[in-house]
């Protein structure tokens, strides 16, 4: 096997681990992307072998990462750019959130891993700093799929009218760059421990 069946074989690899894991750990448009690009790469330099193999499948492999990078860095620097608030859970997990000011006092919406949304749901300790001052609280979760069909609505309706156009990075993110499979919704208000 020459030099460049090589590389076209290692940068097809590349692709298909990666977007396999990608797959499997959290879906979305660009994993499979990435899945049917590599099989299709395969299948083409197997059946129909060139000397541009190598480049082709180098050059598949580096755009697909970087739509990749370039997508994950919108979305975070769309999110960012919103209100964000910090929420420490019990001092050891750190998620930057949105929030929303209603009557009862702020909520926010996280896709927590199964880890930190347990202590959530059983009623942590959590601080949440904003514009700079830390507030101590204790949480009030609800999984997001628990709640009434109206009340989920409801946030949803003022989280778009609050965050405006930044909600396409949330719509983005999902689709295209899908979320981990293990993460629990939750809708989370703050309340006096005690």
């Amino acid at each position: 096997m020459n030099l460049q069946r090589r590389i076209a074989l290692g940068a097809i690899a590349c692709l298909l681990v990666a977007s396999a894991f990608l797959v499997v750990d959290r879906g979305g448009l660009l994993a499979w992307l990435g899945a049917v690009l590599a099989a299709g790469l395969l299948l083409k330099i197997l059946r129909r072998p060139s000397a541009r193999d190598a480049l082709l499948s180098a050059g598949a492999l580096g755009v697909w990462a970087i739509s990749w990078g370039a997508t994950w860095g919108y979305v975070v620097s769309t999110w960012e750019s919103g209100e964000v608030v910090q929420l420490d859970v019990a001092g050891e997990h750190t998620a930057r959130v949105w929030v929303l000011d209603l009557s009862g006092g702020p909520i926010m919406y996280y896709d927590a891993p199964p880890e930190v949304a347990s202590p959530l749901l059983a009623g942590e300790a959590v601080s949440m700093t904003r514009d700079g001052r830390v507030r101590d609280a204790c949480a009030v979760a609800a999984r997001a799929e628990d709640l009434p069909e109206d009340r989920l609505q409801d946030l949803i309706g003022r989280m778009e009218e609050k965050y405006g156009s930044r909600n396409l990075a949330t719509t983005v993110y999902y689709s295209v760059l899908g979320v981990k499979r293990d993460r629990v919704g939750l809708v989370i208000e703050l309340a006096p421990c005690g």
